[in-house]
């Protein structure tokens, strides 16, 4: 993206469930920050604990070349309301929301009325996305 960055006026991204490196369950950049505690629950805790500014803050560094990078955020560009989630229901993938239908409608909830463009790694529920509840 670099190469490209300055062709636009924006660069809109979201992760998607191979990102495992912006993902700070998975990543080992995040989890050298944490493992001087050598304890897997207080790691998964610290996880836990994490809020999406946070994520979206970690991604946001790794991913320097985008204008804007969404994790269940929004963003507005020239007028057009943008947001944007990586999460994905596959339980060995990075992002995962859980593998129920309450845990993902509890990330899709807080999607603004007003938003013009929807961007997430899976399609909607029950629309070519092989997954079925």
């Amino acid at each position: 993206m670099g190469e490209i960055k300055s062709q636009y006026k924006a660069i809109v991204c979201i992760a998607g469930n191979h990102d495992y490196g912006l993902d700070p369950f998975y990543s080992d950049i995040f989890k050298e920050h944490y493992q001087r505690q050598k304890n897997q629950a207080y790691l998964e805790a610290v996880i836990d604990s994490l809020t999406d500014e946070q994520i979206r803050t970690f991604g946001a560094g790794i991913l320097s070349n985008c204008s804007h990078y969404l994790y269940n955020s929004g963003t507005e560009v020239e007028g057009i309301r943008f947001y944007g989630s990586p999460q994905t229901i596959n339980l060995l993938m990075a992002f995962r929301a859980g593998n129920s239908k309450d845990a993902n409608e509890d990330y899709w909830k807080h999607i603004p009325e007003d938003t013009d463009v929807l961007l997430t790694h899976m399609p909607p529920l029950g629309v070519l996305d092989l997954v079925c509840f």
